[in-house]
């Protein structure tokens, strides 16, 4: 039954979602298509781009939204998207928004 609920609601946000304005509170970098956004981000190395990714998930576990990652040595490619809805949703912007800000606190 909560799940349900949850579901109706990220529904109802998803189609309530000003798409124009999500796009103008995340950086110019992030790709936009119908069921999610991408992004790649380059590190100096291995550890930088792993504490980054330590940094995101422990966001990640806050909100109880996760993206889909891979890592090769210095670089981390993310792709957002709600699974329970099978496309983007507010929170996909609001987490894009905190993986920059993320980022960006490495002096990127």
């Amino acid at each position: 039954m909560i799940i349900q609920k949850k579901e109706k609601y990220l529904f109802l946000k998803y189609f309530n979602m000003d798409l124009n304005k999500e796009k103008k509170d995340i950086d110019v970098n992030w790709k936009i298509n119908q069921k999610s956004i991408t992004r790649n981000f380059k590190f100096e190395n291995f550890k930088q781009a792993l504490d980054f990714m330590n940094k995101v998930g422990e966001f990640c576990e806050t909100i109880n939204h996760h993206p889909n990652w891979y890592n090769a040595y210095n670089v981390v490619n993310i792709e957002l998207t709600t699974h329970d809805l099978g496309g983007l949703s507010n929170l996909d912007f609001k987490l894009a928004k905190k993986i920059d800000s993320i980022y960006n606190s490495f002096g990127k």
